[in-house]
């Protein structure tokens, strides 16, 4: 699990200056004991970036539930500064824009689990995803039953698409027996610069640090 977070956090950290426009989706699914197929999206989300390297998230996550929770991001690696914004109370939290590797040593478990995990990675070659080339990679994590409560191996698999160009990944699937397939995927994707106010803080939102 490890590999995959650290392609994950990196992807979504790139500095990179090509400007973009897009929508992202991320769905789960899962097969219950009785054969029934349950399909959950999970994330639904807009991502913008501009010439100068700022970037906005719109996330909904647990969309159409009554769980369902707008978050909102802004970055700006010039300034050093990320804003999550808080849209029911109209508030902009300010903080330190983390590192690649700082953000990665966050996710990256503290226990010793990794030592019971065993990894494998093959290039998948490169494919174009709605008009921008992107390199594939499959990571095979197996687990060692040590490592869980069950008596056999677990064996998980993730696909991933990347662009270099944007600093994204496209495209992924995550194969893993205990939780189901979860795929993600960034579509509509338009390389054009948005517009600037997207990454501007709202003028009747307080700051908060």
């Amino acid at each position: 699990m490890r590999s995959v977070l650290f392609l994950l956090a990196a992807s979504a950290y790139a500095q990179t200056v090509t400007p973009y426009s897009a929508e992202e989706t991320s769905t789960r699914t899962q097969f219950l004991s009785d054969g029934t197929r349950v399909a959950e999206k999970t994330v639904t989300g807009h991502l913008y970036r501009d010439p100068q390297g700022r970037t906005r998230t719109e996330r909904v996550i647990s969309p159409g539930t009554p769980n369902e929770t707008l978050i909102v991001e802004i970055a700006d690696p010039a300034a050093n500064v990320r804003y999550s914004l808080d849209t029911r109370n109209k508030i902009a939290h300010r903080a330190p824009l983390a590192t690649t590797k700082s953000r990665v040593a966050e996710v990256v478990p503290a226990d010793d689990t990794a030592s019971q995990q065993q990894y494998g990675q093959e290039s998948l070659g490169q494919r174009m995803i709605a008009g921008v080339l992107t390199e594939g990679r499959r990571i095979v994590t197996t687990i060692l039953p040590a490592a869980t409560s069950n008596d056999h191996l677990t064996v998980m698999t993730t696909e991933m698409w990347f662009s270099n160009t944007l600093g994204l990944t496209l495209s992924s699937t995550v194969t893993d027996p205990r939780a189901g397939t979860t795929t993600y995927s960034i579509t509509n994707i338009a390389l054009t610069a948005p517009d600037a106010s997207l990454f501007q803080i709202p003028s009747d939102y307080s700051s908060s640090n």
